[in-house]
């Protein structure tokens, strides 16, 4: 049995208990991450009120307000995102271990900049890889972080940069000038990110802007590109594909063109199933509302799947 799992936001919002504070899933984001943002004095009323409506119309304002402060607002952005921790009966961490039982052929991919999956899977005694599946894995799980993540630091070999600003252009579908091109590499020490994130003041992790476009400025965009192929890979011969909170936008190609044409089962976790419902009927993509919350799913799938 083959199991693709992608996780959204929603996911981590419903995951149960969680150091600090559970994280904030779409426009309620902005109001928690705005006292950690170093650029805030540039976000006026009408700005916020924009985020709090769509926080990604609200990035699109942002950027094209204020090019030069995209370095800022992602380093911060990382910082916020990577406190986050899972506690004591925490879904994440029941869900990896209910995984381990049934000795599926499962990889795991989240749409999330934060740090919740790859600490559950620790906590469980197993480890965790960002790339290969099967034996071309390095991990026991294998986890695909299709926007990136606030733990994927520059590598610029033992050199830094530090004291200038960067000029980069406004939001473009085609952009893929990034303001910095390096390779990045997965840093596990979440004290050495948090360090990183304090002390740097020009370059931020390989994470996408949250943004329509998910542009990656920071790292080399074809990191991207081949976490998005293995994922079609795997999907292509995924029994069930397992959604868990996150919405289907249909700007987000990367992600639902593929599964347009999947053959599988798509499991869907919302309170809300009918938009996909509906998306996936139009497409002849078999669709099965599995739960309603990341709660009630994890004993679902224990018994069912």
């Amino acid at each position: 049995m083959k199991q693709l799992f992608l996780f959204g936001a929603g996911a981590s919002a419903g995951s149960g208990p969680c150091h600090p504070e559970v994280p904030p899933v779409g426009a309620t984001l902005i109001r928690p991450l705005l006292s950690f943002l170093r650029v805030r004095t540039l976000i006026d009323v009408g700005l916020l009120k924009l985020f709090e409506t769509n926080f990604e119309l609200g990035m699109h304002e942002f950027w094209t307000r204020h090019p030069g402060a995209m370095q800022h607002f992602i380093r911060d952005m990382a910082y916020y995102f990577s406190r986050f921790s899972p506690e004591p009966g925490n879904h994440y961490i029941e869900l990896v271990r209910t995984i381990k039982t049934k000795h599926h052929d499962v990889l795991l991919s989240t749409l999330n900049h934060e740090m919740l999956i790859e600490a559950a899977i620790t906590i469980c005694g197993s480890t965790v890889a960002y790339e290969g599946h099967g034996s071309g894995s390095t991990g026991d799980f294998t986890l695909l972080k299709l926007h990136g993540s606030c733990n994927f630091l520059p590598d610029l070999g033992g050199g830094s940069i530090s004291g200038i600003s960067l000029a980069m252009g406004p939001p473009d579908p085609a952009y893929r000038s990034m303001a910095i091109a390096a390779q990045s590499r997965p840093e596990r020490d979440m004290n050495k990110v948090r360090k990183f994130l304090q002390e740097e003041d020009v370059l931020a992790p390989e994470m996408a802007v949250y943004h329509k476009d998910k542009t990656i400025l920071f790292g080399d965009y074809r990191n991207g590109l081949r976490w998005q192929a293995e994922w079609r890979s795997f999907l292509a011969e995924a029994d069930q594909l397992f959604v868990i909170g996150t919405s289907l936008v249909e700007h987000d190609t990367h992600i639902w063109d593929a599964v347009k044409t999947y053959r599988g089962s798509v499991c869907w976790v919302s309170r809300n199933p009918e938009a996909a419902r509906n998306w996936c009927s139009s497409h002849g993509v078999r669709f099965e509302h599995t739960a309603s919350t990341f709660e009630q799913f994890v004993p679902i799938y224990r018994s069912r799947y």
